[in-house]
């Protein structure tokens, strides 16, 4: 699957729980890193299951609410 296009960190977190095997709502964020590709910026997550301990990746295009820091990264 592709990066998911979101307007808020809400729809990113509304996506990802419940879990998807077990169907348990507590779901953490195991890893998170941020990915600036031709202009767009992307969420790459990690996420487990704290009930059932299944892991699943995500990433999330969060270019439309997006706004990095002056001179953070240039594409």
């Amino acid at each position: 699957m592709g990066p998911v296009a979101v307007l808020s960190v809400e729809e990113e977190e509304a996506l990802v729980a419940p879990c998807r095997k077990c169907g348990a709502s507590a779901v953490v964020v195991v890893s998170e890193d941020l990915w600036p590709i031709a202009g767009r910026w992307y969420d790459a997550l990690v996420f487990r299951c704290d009930a059932c301990r299944a892991v699943a990746p995500w990433v999330f295009d969060i270019t439309a609410f997006y706004e990095p820091a002056p001179g953070l990264w240039k594409d």
